[in-house]
């Protein structure tokens, strides 16, 4: 008797199991009704320039004690002179490696105590130095900032280890086939002698022949106020901001 009923509880329990999955299948005999499309609101922002005409784009956000600083310079790859390919990006890389006084470890150390992230890179036509940090430690982070914008050391040594650095990675891109390829196709469709053909960190020839008076050149020709806009996003105003980028820049 028990096995009967045991057997019957189970016909009825995969019966109702069925049922659910009937009840729960997708009606596909015709396309879903198509809503509204999503409203997008761009949330205000302000600009202002600094007396010696560096735009600022400040967005205020509130939620949480964070200020994200990038500074945005219209100049990369593009820009790299003929038979010096990969110089924006090796100045970018550089400008972290020493700056204002501080070499590249006591630089870090300075960012680490602040809790702040800072960082520069270099793209097809621009180039930032961006700084993340707490509100509280905002002054001191911006003075960072400035000193990693304005005046990067371009110390020997350490361009020599970077160029290492960048020479062993084009060895290690002999054997990655998707490096290889990317490479390849930008070749293929804009050719050797566009910029957009070219690796952006450059080729082994341009590599060993980069300067740190190269550097230098580079910097001082397209990072200037005119040539830059800086973007502020959080727990600020603008009205405390522009005193403090005053002074940092």
């Amino acid at each position: 008797m028990n096995t009967y009923l045991r057997l019957t509880a189970f016909v009825v329990l995969v019966f109702l199991m069925s049922c659910s999955a009937d009840a729960q299948r997708p009606d596909r005999s015709a396309p879903p009704s198509v809503g509204p499309p999503p409203a997008f609101t761009m949330p205000s922002f302000e600009r202002f320039t600094l007396t010696n005409g560096l735009q600022i784009v400040l967005l205020e956000k509130h939620q949480v004690p964070l200020v994200q600083v990038n500074v945005v310079i219209r100049a990369g790859s593009v820009m790299d002179p003929p038979g010096k390919t990969g110089l924006a990006s090796m100045m970018a890389s550089m400008m972290m490696e020493g700056a204002g006084g501080r070499d590249a470890l006591q630089l870090a150390d300075a960012i680490d105590f602040l809790g702040a992230q800072l960082g520069a890179t270099a793209g097809m036509h621009t180039s930032a130095v961006s700084l993340q940090t707490p509100v509280a430690r905002l002054d001191s982070a911006l003075l960072l900032q400035a000193d990693v914008l304005l005046r990067p050391a371009f110390a020997p040594a350490e361009l020599e280890r970077k160029r290492k650095n960048r020479l062993t990675a084009l060895l290690q891109w002999r054997d990655e086939p998707r490096a290889l390829a990317s490479l390849t196709f930008n070749t293929m469709v804009y050719g050797n002698d566009h910029p957009y053909g070219a690796s952006s960190i450059g080729d082994e020839q341009a590599i060993r022949a980069l300067r740190a008076d190269d550097l230098r050149e580079f910097h001082t020709r397209y990072i200037r106020p005119a040539n830059a806009v800086v973007v502020v996003v959080g727990d600020v105003t603008a009205a405390e901001m522009k005193p403090k980028l005053e002074a940092a820049f």
